[in-house]
């Protein structure tokens, strides 16, 4: 008897879509609907009276006008059909406003019901009438919830469908009607409460769910003696969903899930849980900045939560650089400047929950001993929320191959075996054994020769030899020059130093100048200095 009212209520509505004519405001032509489903071609029936004259028709903006009385729309929108009539016509146009849809495939649910019914749950707004479709019946209705008895169709179709409209390319899915089974009480494996924003909590349950089967879920502030319904529907393996419950008493929380007869809506069986675990705002842990070449990067905990970053350069006020639920690189970075960095936690209310200030390490040079190789910096500790475990620093080479690693300091020694060109960075390892880094800092070292005062060339043993210390490789040369600047000795192995003798004579005592040239990294290096050469009578000094 059911499906006998269906049928009937199906021809009335067909007949009444069928018999549709919209006509244009001055009666010059008609259109059967002005509206459709995506793509639709709309046949244009032309009804003035002014004989043999043109007429041309526009279809939508930037396409030219046409003689045809047919066109193909395919992008939903709302366009403007206009008709254009010959030169002794006034007005010369008549429009006709025409709506395309899109034709999107209408969702809804099968659920299974105690008897040999089942429920269709259409959740669908996109439509006005929806068209259902199996091997056993076929009807058309308003209604997004109604029965069926189950026959001997195992797929049901639904079509969408719009009043006054061309339907036939309108949406429509097909799914298959799940087999019969007993409307039993959800296995549950976790259920809780994570806090969202002010006054509202997400609920999360995860479990084994029918997935054909038609759920309520409620909760109660009371400890389980009334409940108030916050969903109705299918349920996947996990759900989670927002509520309101201000002044929330803990202690008082529970939640029912019942298994309800989808075709008359009665409570099957039913599950309570009260003592819900809750989860309240966790605090910005582990967030720290570090350098990482020549960009900042603000590490963030992995969760939902979204982050809004702001910079300071200098101590100046704060700029909002980005909002983010990942970590952060900023590549906006000059290296002489001291960078803070705000991080906000937000919650799904646009509300800052938690807030934190970060700052990588930072160091300047305040001044450069250059005699000693010794920089003299200003050591900046990172701001970060977790502790501090050890602190080094690190000096490496200009192509980075090879490093040292010294003790932090603020006076920091160069090492002549980096080469010239030395970076220096500040390491801090944090609690979680994580190193974290400084901005970097350059500098070149000063190769210095070291060379004696005098020397004594009386082949006694003690001071015979202008001798050269520290050289850093063996190439370069040494040159010896007189009083008067006359070049007395030279040698392309400086490292033997001079003997003090010219041509096998010792060389007159007095001062002599000297003039070192050595490689560093391809590029060559001068030093000059002067000695003084001392004639001793060995055996007169052991008289004495």
């Amino acid at each position: 008897m059911i499906l006998r009212i269906y049928i009937s209520i199906t021809l009335i509505i067909i007949y009444a879509i069928a018999s549709a004519q919209i006509l244009s405001p001055l009666g010059r032509f008609s259109i059967d609907y002005n509206k459709g489903c995506n793509p639709t071609t709309v046949h244009i029936t032309q009804l003035d009276t002014f004989g043999n004259i043109s007429r041309l028709y526009s279809y939508e903006d930037g396409i030219e006008e046409s003689l045809d009385t047919f066109y193909t729309y395919n992008s939903p929108g709302i366009y403007k059909i206009v008709q254009f009539v010959g030169e002794d016509v006034k007005p010369k146009s008549d429009t006709i406003l025409f709506t395309l849809k899109d034709s999107r495939q209408p969702q809804f649910d099968i659920f299974l019901c105690e008897n040999s019914s089942f429920n269709i749950s259409i959740t669908d707004d996109n439509y006005d009438l929806y068209q259902y479709s199996s091997l056993d019946s076929f009807f058309i209705t308003k209604q997004k919830s109604f029965n069926i008895v189950r026959g001997n169709s195992k797929d049901v179709n639904i079509k969408g469908l719009f009043n006054d409209s061309f339907n036939k390319d309108c949406g429509s899915l097909t799914k298959s009607v799940p087999f019969f089974q007993p409307l039993s009480t959800p296995k549950i494996d976790s259920i809780y409460l994570q806090e969202a924003c002010k006054g509202f909590y997400q609920l999360s349950v995860t479990g084994l769910f029918n997935h054909s089967v038609k759920y309520e879920l409620s909760y109660s502030l009371d400890n389980a003696n009334s409940f108030v319904n916050f969903y109705e529907g299918g349920l996947k393996d996990s759900i989670s969903i927002i509520i309101s419950l201000p002044d929330l008493d803990f202690s008082k929380y529970c939640v029912q899930i019942k298994s309800i007869n989808a075709c008359d809506n009665v409570t099957v069986n039913s599950s309570k849980f009260c003592n819900v675990p809750v989860q309240h705002y966790d605090d910005l842990k582990n967030v720290y900045a570090t350098y990482t070449g020549n960009n900042i990067r603000i590490m963030l905990p992995e969760n939902f939560w979204n982050h809004v970053i702001s910079r300071s350069a200098n101590n100046d006020a704060f700029i909002i650089l980005d909002t983010t639920q990942n970590s952060f690189f900023d590549e906006n970075i000059f290296g002489n400047r001291f960078y803070q960095y705000k991080v906000d936690k937000i919650d799904s209310c646009d509300q800052v929950i938690w807030s934190t200030v970060v700052t990588p390490p930072y160091q300047a040079i305040v001044s450069k001993d250059r005699e000693n190789n010794i920089l003299r910096t200003n050591q900046i500790r990172p701001i970060l929320s977790t502790s501090i475990t050890d602190s080094l620093i690190i000096l490496y080479n200009q192509d980075s191959t090879s490093s040292i690693t010294a003790a932090f300091a603020t006076d920091i020694k160069l090492f002549p075996e980096l080469g010239k060109v030395q970076s220096i960075r500040s390491s801090y390892t944090i609690e979680s054994g994580v190193k974290i880094f400084s901005n970097e800092l350059k500098s070149t070292y000063k190769f210095i020769i070291h060379t004696p005062n005098a020397f004594t060339p009386n082949n006694d043993g003690l001071n015979d030899f202008f001798e050269l210390f520290g050289l850093p490789n063996i190439e370069g040369q040494l040159f010896i020059f007189d009083r008067w600047g006359k070049n007395i000795y030279h040698s392309a192995q400086p490292w033997l130093g001079w003997d003090g003798y010219i041509e096998d004579e010792i060389a007159p005592a007095g001062t002599y100048s000297y003039k070192i040239q050595f490689n560093i990294e391809g590029e060559i290096q001068k030093q000059v200095g002067s000695f003084v050469l001392i004639k001793i009578n060995s055996l007169h000094l052991c008289s004495i």
